[in-house]
């Protein structure tokens, strides 16, 4: 199946002849049609996997084009954190951001032979860097601060002449590093160590700040492999199994659970999710599941979601503050954003981006809408952006702008304080490997709405809206100044487009019917401080 390259270009246009790849180079531009029209886009993930179907990644692409529609745009500052001379591989990293606001790296180099831990902090404007372990294989990596600025680092070590994998709990004092041994392994994946930039531990802080790691094993007797939550009571860890299907018994030829994601909600309760991938050809459905720890019960209860085919391994995880699960995943070679909203799962597709290797990590921002840092298939291999207002996906395109810059390893994502992203991914570039860092800044207005209590309130109403948005001003006690109010809209850009002057009333409407379609700020100012409210304008 082909397409004219004119008709593909139509249809990455909007009504303006704009551009709606919003943020995505040229070339990649020219990448996605001549996939299409000359290479035969589907014969190539066939080769991947036979078992992916043609129609169904058309019409993920499809719903790519029409996901790009969005005026979110990223400036990203880059540096280089560490780098190497040839070819070693630098599997696995994290990233997080300290209560100072600072970032801090781990990552591994090199993979093979006498391997680091490397634990890099970005202070005074450079990353001053410090090693935690080494001697043996080290992978897998999960890093969090508590409430006191300590880090907390879970992740997986391989010692080869024990034939032995640990699970590994690292902190750090005014000493030094600490690690305690959580839980051990026999052997490790024994010929499936291509998997293992894909097994990932899952670090989460209690409510009372204690570490609990998600992670997987594999019961050598049986072949079975499984996830497993370990949390730490002050004292020990305690261990457990969240789900042993006794069905794969001595079958498997691959992993089936895989790289869990955990996180806790207000009542101290963990979840996890994961995808459980099938080994059967006559049974093509992978499941998508999440699980949590029943009290009363004293076990984990599993839910699955739905079943899919070629969701690949990877999962990301984050609950709301109602305490519902929020989900980055793959769906048949596309990035979906799955969410339970009360009654019901629903899902977004959000764009193609092939199934093979391919990442995701899901942050919420103040306002909870999600934000997703990607890796595509091998294909593209540059780590990209993307994040959701009201029901518009925003694609932001390529956090690295180097198109000879490939990253085929871990990426890793997390929020400051102010809700700037922090990323941190491995690159590969002329015989050089290394790890970058980027910082972004969201170029407009930004949301000035916080959790503080206001003495006065900004409603706007229906958002998202189609022509007409009703403004309403609750001002609290203060007396009524007309002249010290100022109440303005700016489009996604930062350009004001509307102004309301001689405030005599706490109600305004503004008619959007001849604004294009998109983001807007609606911004209040007073005496007393600023208010800005997003509003989606749709058509």
């Amino acid at each position: 199946m082909t397409l004219p390259t004119i008709g593909i270009q139509k249809m990455l246009k909007n009504d303006h002849g704009e551009s709606v790849m919003n943020g995505l180079p040229t070339a990649v531009l020219k990448v996605v049609i001549d996939i299409i029209t000359q290479v035969n886009y589907f014969r190539i993930m066939r080769s991947l996997d036979s078992r992916l179907d043609g129609k169904v990644l058309f019409g993920m692409f499809i719903i790519l084009i029409f996901s790009t529609v969005g005026f979110g745009q990223i400036n990203w500052e880059i540096e280089i954190v560490d780098s190497l001379n040839g070819y070693e591989h630098l599997q696995s990293l994290a990233l997080a951001v300290d209560t100072l606001n600072i970032p801090h790296i781990v990552y591994n180099t090199p993979v093979y032979g006498n391997s680091k831990i490397i634990y890099a902090s970005r202070i005074g404007g450079s990353w001053q860097k410090e090693v935690v372990e080494s001697g043996l294989f080290y992978y897998g990596f999960s890093l969090i601060f508590d409430s006191n600025n300590i880090p907390h680092l879970s992740y997986c070590r391989l010692d080869e002449a024990i034939n032995k994998t640990y699970i590994c709990h690292a902190w750090k004092e005014e000493a030094g590093w600490r690690i305690d041994l959580v839980d051990s392994i026999t052997g490790d994946f024994e010929g499936w160590q291509n998997w293992i930039v894909y097994r990932k531990t899952s670090i989460a802080l209690d409510t009372s700040n204690l570490p609990a790691i998600a992670y997987s094993s594999r019961n050598i007797a049986d072949s079975i492999t499984y996830n497993k939550f370990a949390h730490y009571n002050g004292t020990n860890w305690d261990t457990s199994i969240v789900e042993y299907d006794s069905a794969y018994a001595n079958t498997q030829e691959r992993p089936t659970d895989f790289s869990p994601s955990l996180d806790f909600n207000s009542g101290n309760i963990p979840y996890i999710a994961f995808q459980q991938i099938s080994i059967y050809p006559h049974q093509p459905y992978d499941t998508l599941k999440i699980a949590h720890y029943n009290d009363t019960l004293n076990r984990w209860l599993v839910e699955p979601i739905f079943n899919t085919i070629d969701p690949w391994f990877m999962v990301s995880l984050k609950l709301n503050k109602l305490d519902y699960p929020m989900i980055a995943h793959n769906i048949s070679g596309c990035l979906c954003f799955t969410w339970w909203d009360g009654a019901s799962w629903r899902t977004d597709w959000i764009q193609g981006i092939g199934w093979y290797r391919t990442k995701y990590h899901l942050q919420l921002d103040s306002l909870e809408n999600p934000h997703i840092l990607y890796l595509p298939d091998p294909l593209v291999a540059h780590p990209s952006y993307c994040y959701k207002e009201g029901n518009t996906w925003h694609l932001c395109g390529w956090v690295e702008p180097d198109p000879e810059c490939l990253t085929l390893a871990d990426i890793s994502f997390s929020f400051d304080h102010n809700y700037q992203p922090h990323v941190a991914y491995q690159f590969s570039k002329s015989n050089k490997l290394g790890i970058k860092y980027a910082k972004g800044t969201f170029v407009g207005v930004e949301d000035e709405l916080t959790a503080s209590a206001r003495i006065f309130l900004l409603e706007i109403s229906p958002n998202p809206f189609h022509d007409r948005l009703r403004i309403k001003l609750k001002m609290g006690d203060w007396k009524w100044n007309p002249e010290a109010i100022s109440l303005r809209i700016f489009d996604a850009s930062g350009r004001p487009v509307r102004q309301f002057d001689h405030l005599v009333s706490n109600q305004f409407f503004w008619d959007g019917k001849k604004f294009p379609p998109g983001v807007y700020f609606v911004h209040l100012s007073t005496p007393n401080g600023s208010e800005t409210r997003k509003a989606l304008l749709l058509k």
